[in-house]
């Protein structure tokens, strides 16, 4: 439990990766990590970032809301629970074949997911990158955090665990063919 943990459990995950990356030897892609302002406010600086080192593909790490938590709705957010692995993101805007291939790492390396629906929005960092240049695939991997934009934010280090291990994992051995 901690007070913001939207956005900095998603710079601390991508921390992480880039830690683990570090060590791999002769991996061949360029990776960036990136930490964006006014997420909540607009989303401006992820389409700044996004159009500077135009990626071949980019994955927005968030929170997202946990439907174990009572006044959140399933109806709005799927079912979603704390400490029952990452969530990845689906849908109109997300790139099936990202989305996919998240899946095929996590199932490959036995990591608990769960899935989230986007109808035409993410409402991430991922929304507008997708729209820098002629489009940047994008994919979403969240964590659920109950009690969001509160001071009191619960989330499971597991959670967090296993999405670091996602995509470390989905980094290394992803062919990236975009």
């Amino acid at each position: 439990m901690a007070r913001c943990w939207d956005n900095r459990v998603g710079i601390f995950v991508v921390a992480e990766v880039l830690r683990n990356l570090s060590s791999v030897k002769n991996l061949k892609k360029t990776v960036y990590g990136v930490s964006s302002t006014q997420e909540e406010t607009g989303v401006w600086s992820a389409k700044m970032a996004a159009y500077a080192k135009n990626p071949t593909m980019a994955i927005a790490i968030d929170v997202m809301p946990s439907t174990d938590c009572p006044g959140i709705l399933k109806e709005k957010w799927g079912e979603t629970h704390v400490d029952r692995g990452p969530v990845i993101t689906k849908g109109v805007r997300t790139s099936n074949l990202i989305s996919n291939r998240l899946i095929e790492t996590a199932n490959r390396k036995k990591i608990p997911y769960q899935i989230e629906v986007d109808h035409g929005h993410t409402f991430t960092d991922a929304d507008p990158i997708s729209q820098v240049r002629a489009g940047i695939p994008i994919g979403v991997v969240s964590l659920p955090t109950r009690y969001l934009h509160s001071s009191v934010e619960v989330l499971s280090l597991k959670d967090v665990d296993q999405s670091i291990e996602l995509l470390t994992e989905f980094i290394i051995k992803d062919k990236f063919d975009f």
